[in-house]
C-alpha cells in the first residue's frame, strides 16, 4: 500500500523526469542529437564504474566553475535532484568496485563530456533556445548519466564534487577522483524531501 510520503515522492519524481523530457522536446533535433550523441559516446567508453563516475565528477565540477560560478550550489542541487529522480525511476544496481582507476581513462571521459557540453551549448545558442531550457538541457546531460547509478553513488559523486570545489587550489579541468569504497549509505525508502542533497539554491 502506498503511503502519503511514498505517493508524494513518486509523483514528485515523475514530475522531475517529465520536466527533463519536455525540455528535450523543446530544444529541437539539432541540440537534442548532440546531447544524445554525447551520452552514447560516453557510455561507449571502456571505463570501470569508478573511472566513469570520476569522469562525470570532473566534468560537472569544471562546468560548475565555467558556467555557474555565482550559483554553484544551486547548479549541483539541480543535477543531484534530477539524477536522484532518474535513479529512483530505473533502480540501477550499485556499481562494481574493481581495479584501481586509471587517470588517463578518467581524463578521456571528462574531456568527452566537457567537449560534448560545449557543443551542446553552442547548438542551443545557435537555435535561440530560451535560457531556462538551455540550463535544463545542460543539467539533463549530466543527470541522465549520473542517474544511471544508484542513489548512494549519486550522493558520493556530489560529495566528491563539492569537496573538490571547496579546495583552494582546484581549477577547471582538474580531475576529481571519486572513491566507491565505504560510501555513506542512503535509505531508499526515505521520502525524497528528507534526503541529504548537496547545495541550497
Amino acid at each position: 500500500m502506498t503511503t502519503e510520503h511514498g505517493f508524494w515522492q513518486e509523483e514528485h519524481l515523475r514530475a522531475l523526469v517529465e520536466t527533463i523530457n519536455q525540455t528535450l522536446r523543446n530544444i529541437g533535433d539539432g541540440p537534442g542529437r548532440v546531447l544524445l550523441d554525447t551520452i552514447e559516446s560516453f557510455e561507449g567508453l571502456r571505463l570501470t564504474d569508478q573511472e566513469r563516475i570520476s569522469a562525470l565528477a570532473s566534468s560537472i565540477a569544471s562546468s560548475a566553475l565555467a558556467y555557474h560560478s555565482t550559483r554553484v550550489s544551486g547548479y549541483l542541487d539541480a543535477i543531484g535532484v534530477s539524477a536522484m529522480a532518474i535513479a529512483f525511476e530505473i533502480l540501477p544496481p550499485p556499481p562494481a568496485v574493481g581495479a584501481f582507476p586509471t587517470l588517463g581513462h578518467i581524463a578521456e571521459g571528462a574531456d568527452l563530456l566537457s567537449g560534448g557540453l560545449n557543443l551542446l551549448i553552442d547548438e542551443l545558442y545557435s537555435e535561440s533556445i530560451a535560457m531556462e531550457d538551455r540550463i535544463i538541457a545542460e543539467i539533463a546531460l549530466y543527470a541522465r548519466l549520473l542517474g544511471r547509478h544508484d542513489p548512494n553513488t549519486v550522493q558520493t559523486v556530489l560529495r566528491g564534487i563539492d569537496d573538490a570545489l571547496q579546495h583552494p587550489d582546484f581549477v577547471g579541468g582538474d580531475l576529481v577522483a571519486v572513491s566507491l569504497a565505504d560510501p555513506t549509505r542512503i535509505d531508499a525508502a526515505m521520502p525524497l524531501e528528507q534526503m541529504p542533497i548537496l547545495g541550497v539554491a
